[in-house]
């Protein structure tokens, strides 16, 4: 027998609280689903590059349809140095000893092999590593990038996101990747990367995400959360709705 109970409104540290209270450990299965709809989703911008025009911004309607998202326009024509911006989630830990899987619903219009997106993973506070294509089940990496790319942070790259996701400036496409086999306990954060080089092209918007899921972590809590907890003998099952 399972007893199952929804929490519309309450924070991942009040529902382990109350799982505690009721003599039952903590969550050892989880889920984290974020749209982006009514907050940044404790994600962060930012540019390691020169002054850049267009880095990372959300926007309650730069997703898909209207609805919230992050986006970036990319950098003006011609500006004698290459751009690079990062957008960066908080850190998730990793509820059991397995795989963990990434999926994302995006959009890029990217020159053809100058400029280009790709994803990069961090583990346990470590360097962000890129995302090998191999790791992609479905709608991975499309093109390469030239390797003098004026000084482009992916310069060179074998496989990144470039050129156009679709035929429809607004359609948006889901990709979805293995992350690796971590252990509980482990934290992993997500970035993702977009690079220009010196003469781009700018507004379309260059990348944007609608949302994503990540399976098998526990999220930090941020404003505006939701949780549902599963309750089946002593295992604890918990996913986060979108917000």
């Amino acid at each position: 027998m399972s007893l199952r109970v929804n929490t519309s409104r309450i924070s991942l540290a009040a529902g382990i609280f109350a799982l505690a209270v009721a003599g039952v450990a903590s969550p050892v299965l989880g889920d984290v689903s974020i749209n982006f709809n009514s907050n940044d989703g404790g994600f962060s911008s930012s540019f390691n590059t020169a002054a850049f025009e267009g880095p990372w911004v959300w926007s309650p309607t730069g997703g898909a349809a209207g609805t919230g998202g992050w986006y970036t326009v990319g950098q003006s024509d011609d500006v004698s140095h290459s751009c690079t911006t990062d957008l960066t989630s908080s850190v998730f830990t990793v509820s059991t000893t397995g795989a963990v899987q990434l999926s994302f619903d995006h959009h890029y219009s990217f020159e053809n092999g100058w400029d280009g997106g790709a994803v990069f993973v961090s583990h346990n506070g470590g360097a962000y590593t890129m995302l090998d294509n191999s790791a992609f089940v479905s709608n991975g990496y499309n093109g390469a990038l030239t390797g003098w790319g004026y000084g482009s942070e992916l310069a060179g790259a074998a496989a990144v996101f470039s050129g156009e996701s679709a035929a429809e400036s607004s359609s948006f496409m889901n990709s979805l990747a293995n992350l690796g086999s971590f252990s509980a306990g482990d934290t992993i954060s997500i970035r993702f990367r977009a690079a220009f080089d010196s003469n781009t092209r700018a507004g379309l918007p260059s990348w944007s995400i609608d949302g994503l899921d990540i399976s098998n972590v526990v999220p930090v809590p941020f404003p505006g959360a939701t949780a549902v907890l599963a309750i089946a003998g002593s295992m604890v099952g918990l996913r986060r709705r979108r917000n």
